[in-house]
Order: C-alpha cells, then structure tokens, then sequence
C-alpha cells in the first residue's frame, strides 16, 4: 500500500472540507431554523399573533 498517497489524499480531503466552513455552518443554521419542528411552530403562532393584532 502506497501510504504517501494514502496521507496525501487525506489531507487534501480534509483541506476540502476545512474550506468555507462560515458558509456550510450558516446554511446548516438557516436549514435548521426553517425546517425544525419546533420553528415551524413558532413561525405559525407569529404569524397567528401577527394577524389577530391587523385585524
């Protein structure tokens, strides 16, 4: 087994992954907020609370 090739595979995978990490963990937190059961709940009952208090 070639092991250089082996860690240098790795490396460059791990690099990948490393690279926009800002990005991936603000679209995971956008996802997570919109597609929570607990948020949808939430979003639900504001917007219930919104139109009680136009009308």
């Amino acid at each position: 087994m070639n092991y250089k090739l082996y860690f240098d595979s790795v490396t460059g995978a791990l690099h990948t992954l490393y690279a926009g990490w800002g990005y991936k963990i603000s679209a995971a937190a956008i996802l997570t907020l919109l597609l929570h059961k607990h948020a949808v709940l939430f979003y639900a009952f504001s917007l219930l609370v919104f139109l009680d208090w136009v009308t």
